[in-house]
């Protein structure tokens, strides 16, 4: 068994010295050790980022539990990118059609081995990241469409043509846009021969 007198460490961050593991451990928990070694973690990932600037196709693994894939295709848009959808038209046939039409390289959303991924924000992420940036997106085009329905409410509910053309902007706004809805008879279409792990 090693004494404390046999057992001395320095810690490189912030210069705590201490005699015995028991403390070791808790300095490694403290916040100015975190602090420091978040600092030194997020000059590791700039440098890092600037080297990704240039392409390739590089997988980074945050704390086990998040993928971000970088430059899995350097050409694909954001999700954000697509053009804004005719509100009184299906929104997902709207979507995955406008996705389809793009060069493969360019898709922002691809499916491989079972596995989704998604590109918003300039970032690519995996698996349930990519689900849960799909899910988002959606969100954000209901939000956009339901934007386009109350400038528009009063104007249609003068005829009852307007009415008709007031609940088919609904139905297709409320519908759900997610991974699911999009990728639900389109699994085939998204699969890709790209290089990606």
């Amino acid at each position: 068994m090693t004494t404390s007198k046999e057992y001395s460490r320095t810690c490189e961050l912030c210069e705590f010295t201490c005699r015995d593991r028991s403390n070791w451990s808790k300095h490694k928990r403290t916040i100015k050790h975190l602090y420091e070694e978040l600092k030194i973690e997020n000059i590791n990932l700039r440098v890092e980022n600037e080297k990704l600037k240039q392409g390739g196709n590089t997988i980074i693994n945050i704390d086990n539990s998040t993928n971000i894939i970088i430059n899995v295709s350097k050409d694909a848009i954001n999700l954000d990118d697509l053009s804004e959808p005719d509100f009184t038209r299906n929104l997902v046939e709207q979507i995955t059609k406008e996705i389809f039409n793009l060069d493969q390289d360019k898709r922002p959303i691809y499916s491989k081995n079972e596995t989704i991924y998604a590109k918003n924000n300039d970032v690519w992420f995996k698996g349930s990241e990519a689900e849960d940036t799909i899910n988002k997106f959606g969100r954000r085009v209901q939000h956009k469409g339901i934007g386009y329905i109350n400038t528009r409410e009063e104007e249609l509910m003068k005829s009852d043509s307007g009415v008709d053309e007031y609940m088919r902007l609904n139905e297709n706004v409320y519908a759900p846009i997610d991974t699911k809805t999009l990728l639900h008879k389109n699994k085939e279409k998204f699969k890709t021969k790209l290089n990606i792990e």
